[in-house]
């Protein structure tokens, strides 16, 4: 085992000095294949020579849970141990990694609460965006296998009154989030956020700074009544380091990217939503996304030229490879929170459809602005307290030339995920 382990072993251990301590231990097994069907003609990742997505991938993926618990101190940690087999273009590689996705340093007290950790800190009611969030763009819990890289933060909570809370939160280093970033380099996010949970309001308000520039997000959920509930997460933050292309003769395939807006210019992102849920509990959920940091129609034209312009560069002219490769690597991760500026998510969720310990969620996200279009199908059942299997499927609609068909038309997980229950508990 490796030192990460080890380590993780001494953070929960470090505060034990009396055999009356709480402790408790978990571990979830988790076995899954991965297929893809992928864009071999994609302007974004010609022959998959660039992103080198795997073909095939099968994972075995240890996950052990670790919790100490002293009167109001607790520690937790959540090691990885996976096991990797992968195809990309034909050539099999079997790989082995450890890391720590969570650990915190908590106390509770009567008023005031302080936690210092690396985890995944979210709380919009939105399906999948939150605007409202500096830290993580995207909720990203979707996906029943793949789970997003968490980072470090310092969070102190003061509670008001029963319903309302005060807390300070420094996200002070990027943990393992590192790719997909919003931001060319890390930089301390500091925040302070107002929480208010009611009977029928729950909401908050945050405001973030990020190297002297401001964010101001707000989030809300109302009860209506008892089928239907209404929601919103919205933001305006000051500047953007967002990339867009532009064009430049002067250069073998004609473009280049350029800072998209001004650094003093401010940007919202606004989401709206509700859900119904009928008689027989299925529920009905409906949001639109305007996010004016993302492309124009024209702006999304012009990106898409670029990649197949670069891309004819790239086979054409073998002295420009790296500007050309460069050009389309910036083309995966143009520092925006999302490529266009109008979505539409349609989400249709059953627990216990057919037979009991079945659900079936289904999720169609659209980008208003290129035409594409995504359908996630995921199905859960658990076959006892032990066993869970999950089958996720992603279908992308719209070509080459859109956001969710860049890279695959289809990718399918599935996989079996096992269960302890306490193997320690004391």
């Amino acid at each position: 085992m490796t030192r990460t382990f080890f380590s993780t072993l001494l953070i929960s251990s470090m505060t034990c000095q009396a055999c009356a301590a709480q402790w408790l231990v978990n571990l979830d097994v988790q076995n899954f294949a991965t297929l893809a069907d992928i864009e071999q003609n994609s302007p974004f990742n010609p022959d998959n020579a660039l992103a080198g997505i795997e073909d095939t991938r099968f994972d075995i993926q240890m996950k052990p849970y670790l919790m100490f618990r002293e009167g109001r101190l607790r520690t937790t940690a959540m090691p990885r141990l996976e096991l990797t087999l992968s195809e990309v273009n034909g050539t099999q590689e079997s790989t082995t990694n450890s890391y720590l996705q969570e650990w915190s340093l908590s106390y509770f007290g009567d008023h005031l609460s302080l936690n210092l950790g690396r985890e995944l800190l979210y709380w919009s009611p939105a399906v999948n965006f939150s605007p409202s969030n500096p830290f993580y763009a995207s909720i990203n819990q979707i996906n029943p296998f793949v789970e997003p890289r968490a980072a470090e933060f310092f969070r102190a909570r003061y509670a008001l009154n029963e319903h309302t809370s005060l807390s300070f939160i420094s996200n002070y280093d990027e943990g393992r989030n590192t790719e997909g970033s919003e931001y060319t380099k890390f930089k301390t996010i500091n925040a302070i956020k107002l929480d208010h949970v009611g009977y029928e309001f729950s909401g908050g308000g945050v405001l973030a700074l990020r190297e002297r520039k401001m964010w101001l997000g707000g989030y809300g959920q109302w009860t209506f009544n008892d089928a239907t509930v209404l929601y919103f997460d919205a933001a305006i933050r000051q500047g953007s380091e967002a990339l867009v292309p532009q064009r430049n003769d002067a250069l073998p395939a004609g473009w280049e990217f350029s800072a998209a807006h001004d650094p003093n210019e401010w940007l919202t992102d606004i989401l709206l939503g509700g859900s119904y849920t009928f008689l027989n509990g299925a529920i009905l959920t409906l949001e639109y996304r305007h996010n004016q940091q993302g492309y124009s129609h024209s702006q999304l034209d012009d990106f898409y030229q670029l990649a197949e312009d670069a891309t004819q560069t790239l086979i054409s002219d073998p002295a420009n490879i790296p500007y050309a490769s460069s050009l389309l690597a910036t083309a995966a991760n143009p520092h925006t929170r999302s490529l266009g500026r109008n979505y539409l998510t349609l989400q249709l969720l059953k627990r216990e459809a057919f037979v009991e310990d079945l659900s079936l969620n289904f999720i169609v996200q659209s980008n208003l602005d290129d035409g594409g279009s995504q359908l996630l199908s995921i199905v859960t059942y658990y076959i006892n307290s032990n066993w869970r299997f999950n089958g996720y499927l992603i279908n992308n609609f719209g070509g080459t030339n859109s956001e969710p068909g860049r890279y695959f038309e289809t990718s399918l997980y599935l996989g079996f995920t096992w269960f302890s229950g306490p193997l320690f508990n004391r």
